[in-house]
């Protein structure tokens, strides 16, 4: 599982760096969702370097070497609300330049116009992917719990139910239905972490400057809630008021309940983006596959201060990963009388790593997932959702499965985690290292270099 919090960095090696960001100063809608690097390049080229609105100086978090607008997706152009088209005919996802205002320069001259750019996919793959991901993760969520906690974690006696069955009605008999108790579970998470959220005292923090020239304010309370919530968690157990093996014991129908209301909550982000977005990063490409998949949104609230992203990703999403982990370490404890080690390394593991999540939640919020990624079912369902059910699955399987590893074999995978859990941190610092000083620091000893084609 940690191979899959890797995916997204690169480490910025004295000959190798990942490519950073610039601000954006304007807001030029595109017209295409998925524009070739040339064409970025080509924009990029005629805009000149950015910087901050009216400030003069470059971000600290980005480079002068490309502008985060010419990176967007289509759907993700700085669309105003008075300018969302209703219009029922889908926009045509055929290749075309971007549409920027060139700057003048010392002569009085803009530059020449850039060749038109090329898509990376069809529209048929476009779709194809969306609608794959649409359909296919709510089952595969439920699939995975099945496998993990009725099938000894065998893939084949799974197959095998369903052949036995047929797809549709084995997916049916194996499909819990939500009940209550696990109503009440999420509820209750929800609103403890809600609470949180909005009353815990933190640090102001402002995020990077987006598309349309906002500055999301942030309260940095992440590390406050998170010890709040294991030390709560822990507390409620250990005084007989709740057991968390009941989580455990109605996984299948939390799952099912948030696979659905998952799915309502993004047709609500939906609604709000067309119908009372929070600022003028929002807009609609016109598509509603694509709005709902993609998002309406980039920074939704509800109110002034309570930021849904926040709250979806951090304070639901990586929250319920810390507690599932302790979930599923009390109840192998309470069925065996003790904890095997191999579920001891997998949850220390997992609480390294979302401790560390939390201690750096503020540069989270300068990365893709909040600065670009829009609330939509992509990133919101994906985080109430996926992670919960996908990123604990090792826990999940171990209650009922548990392993001796041993001193030596347990102590060399935790500390092999350890030092993968340090190089995912190295890499978000020296990403945001790069960007603090624009280039102009030292990585191992020597200068950095990015990444150019």
């Amino acid at each position: 599982m940690l191979a899959l919090s890797l995916y997204r960095t690169t480490i910025i090696t004295p000959h190798l760096s990942q490519r950073f960001l610039a601000p954006v100063d304007a807001a030029e809608p595109v017209s295409h969702p998925l524009l070739s690097l040339s064409a970025v390049r080509s924009a990029a080229a005629r805009r000149g370097p950015a910087s901050h609105r009216g400030s003069g100086t470059v971000s600290p978090y980005v480079s002068r070497s490309l502008p985060l607008r010419d990176l967007l997706f289509a759907w993700t152009s700085r669309v105003k609300p008075s300018r969302i088209s209703h219009s029922t005919t889908p926009p045509s996802l055929r290749s075309k330049p971007v549409m920027a205002k060139p700057r003048a320069t010392s002569g009085g001259a803009a530059p020449a116009a850039a060749a038109p750019a090329k898509t990376v996919h069809s529209a048929l793959v476009t779709y194809a992917s969306m609608l794959s991901l649409l359909s296919l993760c709510p089952p595969f969520v439920i699939l995975l719990w099945y496998t993990m906690v009725h099938a000894d974690g065998s893939v084949m006696r799974t197959y095998e139910h369903l052949r036995d069955h047929g797809l549709v009605e084995g997916l049916k008999a194996i499909w819990p239905m939500p009940t209550m108790v696990a109503w009440k579970i999420i509820f209750g998470f929800g609103v403890f972490e809600a609470a949180l959220q909005l009353l815990l005292p933190g640090k102001r923090f402002e995020g990077p400057v987006s598309p349309a020239g906002n500055v999301p304010v942030y309260k940095a309370n992440g590390l406050q809630a998170y010890a709040v919530t294991l030390i709560t968690y822990l507390s409620l157990w250990w005084f007989g008021i709740f057991n968390p093996a009941i989580v455990y014991d109605h996984l299948g129908e939390i799952y099912s309940a948030l696979v659905f209301g998952s799915f309502v909550f993004c047709i609500f982000l939906y609604l709000k983006g067309h119908v009372a977005p929070s600022s003028s990063d929002s807009g609609s490409s016109g598509n509603a596959i694509i709005d709902f998949y993609w998002g309406m949104e980039l920074y939704p609230r509800i109110g002034k201060h309570f930021d849904i992203k926040v709250f979806t990703n951090c304070r639901f999403g990586m929250m319920s990963w810390a507690v599932l982990a302790v979930t599923y370490s009390i109840k192998q404890y309470e069925m065996n009388g003790q904890i095997a080690d191999s579920m001891l390394v997998n949850t220390a593991l997992m609480l390294i790593y979302v401790t560390k999540f939390f201690w750096w939640e503020s540069g989270y919020w300068c990365t893709m997932d909040i600065a670009h990624d829009r609330a939509g079912f992509y990133i919101c369902w994906g985080c109430l959702v996926w992670v919960p059910s996908i990123y604990t699955s090792p826990g999940m399987y171990l209650v009922n499965h548990p392993v001796n590893l041993g001193p030596q074999l347990a102590l060399s995978i935790l500390l092999s985690g350890m030092l993968c859990i340090y190089i995912n941190y190295d890499c978000d610092r020296q990403r945001q290292e790069f960007r603090r000083t624009n280039g102009k620091c030292s990585i191992w000893g020597k200068a950095p270099s990015k990444v150019e084609d």
